[in-house]
């Protein structure tokens, strides 16, 4: 956990001092930029995740319960990712059950949408060729989500790892795949949460 807080920070002050430099030119100065920028932001994300956990295992966490349309959700989600997957050999695919009308829903969209988020993000981490596919199956009186991909996959054996906190399956996956190991186990309890 310590080196996925010190990496990014360290990619922002050693980046932030170069702008200080005079000999720079613009080219160099946007360049340093951008990695300051997207350090900044793995960083949030991690920032993120930690008081995300700490709310939902002090049980502070409040569930705002409101009407959401899941298939404006699931467009929601497909618009925002599928520019990302623009330079790779991955194809993006939707699956809806219902019609819009049918479709809706009383949950807290915002940690749903957060729910799907992380498990998109981890689909495209670990998934560099082939397809992820999400949605959602109506079952009996209840919604299945789900999200596919041909990534890399995980042993039977190692899949109860998963959704522990600050957990990957090695050490080898953090420094190659990057994370905190904490999305997963947000998810799931976000999802018991919501009665899932």
């Amino acid at each position: 956990m310590s080196h996925e807080i010190r990496t990014p920070m360290n990619g922002i002050i050693g980046f932030s001092e170069m702008f200080i430099r005079s000999d720079i030119n613009k080219d160099k100065r946007n360049y340093y930029a951008k990695i300051v920028i997207d350090n900044s932001k793995q960083l949030l994300n991690i920032v993120n995740d930690i008081l995300d956990i700490s709310m939902i295992e002090s049980n502070i966490i409040k569930l705002v319960r409101e009407e959401v349309i899941i298939n404006d959700l699931l467009n929601e989600l497909f618009t925002f990712f599928k520019p990302q997957l623009s330079n790779f050999d991955i194809s993006l695919h939707i699956s809806k059950s219902l019609n819009d009308e049918d479709s809706v829903i009383k949950t807290d969209k915002l940690r749903l949408k957060q729910i799907l988020t992380n498990l998109l993000n981890n689909a495209i981490k670990f998934t560099k060729v082939g397809h992820i596919k999400f949605g959602y199956k109506l079952i009996n009186s209840a919604l299945q989500f789900y999200v596919e991909d041909t990534g890399i996959g995980i042993s039977f054996t190692e899949q109860k790892y998963i959704f522990e906190r600050f957990r990957q399956i090695d050490m080898d996956f953090s420094r190659k795949y990057g994370g905190a190991g904490l999305g997963l186990s947000i998810s799931k309890k976000l999802i018991e949460l919501l009665g899932g």
